[in-house]
């Protein structure tokens, strides 16, 4: 399930990650993860209902850093993709 909530770091690429994600399963996965992350830490951070402990938060922030660099290394390691 895509996000209606636009990843703006991400953004100026987006051509490039539609491409990666059709022929590399692997990018993919690895997208799609960072989506779901992405979108638990907003949760998270902006639920008045539920109070999430700031260590949890944290590592949430953690892991969507590390995804965001994999993609970003998959972004820059890939030139033929260019737009």
């Amino acid at each position: 399930m895509k996000s209606n909530r636009p990843y703006r770091r991400l953004k100026p690429q987006q051509q490039k990650i539609e491409e990666l994600e059709k022929s590399i399963q692997r990018f993919k996965r690895i997208y799609s993860e960072y989506e779901q992350v992405s979108e638990e830490l907003w949760n998270m951070e902006n639920s008045e209902d539920i109070s999430t402990p700031d260590d949890f938060i944290d590592a949430t922030q953690q892991q969507k850093d590390f995804l965001q660099h994999e993609i970003s290394d998959w972004l820059r390691d890939n030139p033929s993709l260019e737009e």
